[in-house]
């Protein structure tokens, strides 16, 4: 949605490799989710946490597992002449990919999203004179600041729940509320302490906590990408629908998706 009707692809923000990127780190980004959290693989010293010293195991693991599926054969969709040109795609597909990929770690959001802001953040008094931010030469601007917009694009899809329909947005909350509960599950069940929003013999699970992620993450998320993409309203438009339906409906929380 936002590549396509949002404005992304027309402000040519993106190379057409790094379309392809895109797409595939939002196809992988999740893959193999272990249906808990970082800290919870951290907590437990499970193998991912071991392997990628406690920094992102959950999209290290996403990342670097679907590339292993992509070097089988049976699933070599990039075309290459060669064995060598074969592995010059992976390795420039990967390198565009890592970066979007661990973004999503939560724990990195508001780094990505304050250097974000400060890369393509426009002053008041330039706002009448100024070129909309979808048509600045792209050519000229620097790599480190294009990661960030990837990065931002893919955050956006990860949570872009958030902008869908009412029922939608209340179904993806609701499974996910049940996702936290199952980790405080397992948490009890092995004598730890149950994170927050995970105890589910407690009021106020995930969906109790929703106006103040949307205040929080989701609206100004969203709101940067507008102020460089302004075809992407729409999707600012939905999250803020989705924020005052749980405002004006908080019992909503109390019922099944």
């Amino acid at each position: 949605m936002l590549m396509c009707h949002g404005g992304v692809l027309k402000s040519e923000a993106v190379s057409l490799r790094q379309q392809l990127a895109t797409y595939f780190s939002a196809l992988v980004h999740d893959f193999e989710h272990q249906g808990v959290n970082n800290d919870f693989l951290i907590k437990t010293l499970h193998p991912l946490a071991v392997t990628y010293n406690d920094q992102s195991p959950l999209e290290n693991h996403h990342h670097a597992a679907a590339v292993r599926l992509l070097l089988q054969p049976e699933y070599r969709y990039l075309p290459a002449a060669t064995a060598t040109r074969f592995a010059e795609s992976v390795s420039e597909l990967r390198f565009m990919c890592i970066s979007q990929v661990l973004g999503t770690d939560m724990k990195r959001h508001f780094d990505i999203s304050s250097r974000f802001q400060a890369a393509f953040k426009r002053s008041s008094s330039d706002n009448a004179t100024a070129a909309p931010k979808c048509e600045l030469e792209w050519d000229l601007i620097k790599t480190e600041d294009k990661t960030l917009v990837h990065q931002m694009i893919l955050k956006c899809a990860d949570i872009g729940h958030l902008a869908a329909s009412p029922r939608t947005h209340r179904r993806w909350a609701c499974q996910l509320e049940e996702e936290f509960f199952r980790q405080g599950d397992k948490e009890r069940a092995g004598g730890m302490p149950v994170s927050p929003l995970m105890d589910r013999t407690q009021q106020g699970g995930m969906t109790r906590s929703q106006m103040g992620f949307f205040s929080i993450v989701g609206i100004p998320l969203f709101k940067a990408m507008v102020e460089l993409f302004e075809d992407a309203q729409p999707m600012l438009d939905g999250v803020l629908a989705n924020y005052h339906h749980w405002e004006n409906n908080t019992e909503l929380a109390d019922l099944p998706a």
